[in-house]
């Protein structure tokens, strides 16, 4: 299972944060050292409890993050970076992680820099002013599903500096999901507990203040803000769920609706999408019936290959054993034309008797030799039967196999078509999922640069995939000065030479330029 971006936002009070007592150490970053303007010691985490995001992150996790960090540092940026982030919104180092004396609290040294950002921020400290902290990690949750699994958590940073969290809820470190908590908090407010129960008939709802309620709406806003611009339907979909969660025993109904729209926008994605699957996953299997059936052509064409070339060497045998044959009925031939002529031949009376006794073994010859000339002739007519069957034979294994190899063609064809089809659909699917999560003035943006013949496709999915305009543009021009060559190379000519001019008229001031949005 892929591991997932785990965030836990925490607002510390300023009456939690420390100021320590310590000389003013040189803060390493990278190459450079700089000066700390100031050491806090933050409150981060609350181990083992579960937060205001319903996450629990255990005590086993801590010992280890806080081992591994007992010589190592980490920064702390402002605001959550899309990307690796970028040194020049660091405004702290992070160092010596540790538990409270209670061991309720996970906590930090944060060496302020002599920036910036690290002047404003101690500023907020010394005035007194609270911070918002959210820390940043990736790993796993346990079987539960709330539970952080502690050998699969990477830490990326202790926290970044936020005012107004929007990836979870924004709350304090004194909100606490427990029953212990919730326990105290009736002792401590029984009158205010019995009102809620009178106006929820016995139930749990919690009535808030009207600073709690404004508070409390605000951060559903931004919650809300968030979760209907992320474009890929499954993390929306969990997203919005898990916001409806947050209205639970609670009387506010703020953005409960427009969440209850999400989810239901989010649901109808992914049977839609679920739809394409299975159409993938039907010509998917078309494509695997096709490829078979090629393999079974292929194998079929090899043994009629190697019946062919059976009957081939058969007929080769065939046409020797006729050859002989016929060479013996020609000796036999031979043979019979001389007897017949030494019979003709005139003798002496005197030599009758050996004439007699020749003619009478002659002829005795003579009948065997016509005997086996018959079975010869016989034999012959056979074999040049035999040749004539097996010669028919070839041919039309000859018209199986021409006729195999374009059925097995054929099945060659309709798989690549059907591949390539599939795979067409699939890509015009993840096309139009990727369109739907597109922000309207992003890809208005990027068609205006296409238009204006920018050199962008490259870079087509980045710039699409910011959730603003102001970030895509941020994004375009940052990637113009890091890639000049990407936007076209500028030729060597004489500057000193007058510029052709073609096709020119006068533009009237009365006509309106309109060029694509993020161009001066």
């Amino acid at each position: 299972m892929a591991r997932i971006k785990l965030v836990e936002n925490v607002l510390v009070p300023a009456s939690k944060i420390s100021k320590l007592d310590v000389p003013l150490a040189e803060a390493a970053l990278g190459d450079t050292l700089h000066k700390a303007l100031a050491v806090y010691r933050f409150p981060f985490t609350r181990p083992g409890q579960k937060n205001m995001n319903g996450r629990i992150y255990p005590f086993k996790l801590w010992d280890r993050i806080f081992q591994l960090f007992r010589t190592k540092t980490t920064i702390s940026l402002c605001n959550h970076p899309e990307d690796d982030g970028d040194p020049a919104r660091i405004w702290a180092v992070l160092r010596n992680p540790g538990y409270s004396g209670d061991r309720t609290l996970g906590m930090v040294d944060c060496y302020i820099l002599d920036n910036e950002l690290g002047r404003t921020a101690n500023g907020v400290l010394l005035a007194g002013g609270d911070i918002g902290l959210s820390s940043s990690g990736t790993g796993d949750f346990e079987a539960d599903g709330i539970t952080v699994d502690a050998d699969t958590f990477e830490l990326e940073r202790f926290f970044d500096w936020v005012l107004n969290p929007s990836y979870s809820v924004f709350g304090t470190l004194d909100d606490i999901i427990s029953e212990a908590v919730m326990a105290d908090s009736v002792d401590k407010d029984n009158n205010a507990v019995e009102n809620i129960r009178e106006k929820s008939g016995g139930g749990s709802v919690k009535t808030l203040s009207l600073r709690e309620k404004r508070e409390f709406e605000a951060s559903l806003k931004r919650i809300y803000e968030d979760v209907k611009s992320i474009a890929p339907f499954r993390e929306r979909l969990h997203r919005a769920k898990e916001a409806l969660t947050f209205y639970e025993n609670t009387d506010v109904e703020s953005y409960k609706g427009e969440f209850e729209e999400l989810v239901k926008e989010a649901e109808k994605e992914f049977e839609a999408a679920l739809a394409k699957s299975e159409q993938a996953d039907v010509l998917e299997k078309e494509v695997e019936e096709k490829s078979q059936a090629a393999d079974e052509a292929v194998q079929e064409a090899e043994s009629l290959r190697n019946e062919n070339e059976s009957l081939k060497r058969e007929n080769e045998a065939l046409k020797k054993q006729v050859g002989g044959f016929r060479l013996l009925k020609e000796k036999a031939d031979d043979m019979l034309s001389l007897l017949a002529t030494s019979l003709r031949r005139s003798v002496s009376y005197s030599e009758y008797a050996k004439l007699r006794k020749y003619a009478v073994n002659a002829t005795k010859r003579y009948s065997e030799m016509k005997n086996n000339h018959n079975l010869l002739q016989i034999q012959l007519q056979e074999s040049e039967a035999d040749m004539k069957h097996f010669e028919e034979s070839r041919l039309l294994q000859l018209r199986k196999d021409a006729a195999l190899q374009e059925r097995m063609e054929n099945a060659r064809r309709e798989k690549a078509e059907a591949k390539l089809l599939s795979e067409k659909r699939l890509l015009e699917a993840k096309e139009a999922a990727f369109l739907r999560g597109v922000n309207p003035d992003v890809l208005e943006y990027y068609n205006d640069l296409i238009r204006m013949g920018e050199n962008v496709s490259g870079i087509r999915t980045q710039i699409l995939s910011k959730r603003t305009l102001d970030e895509a543009q941020l994004f375009v021009l940052k990637a113009k000065r890091r890639d000049i060559p990407a936007w076209g190379r500028v030729t060597e000519r004489d500057l000193s030479a007058p510029l052709p001019v073609t096709n020119c008229r006068q533009v009237l001031p009365d006509i309106h330029l309109t060029l694509p949005k993020g161009h001066i």
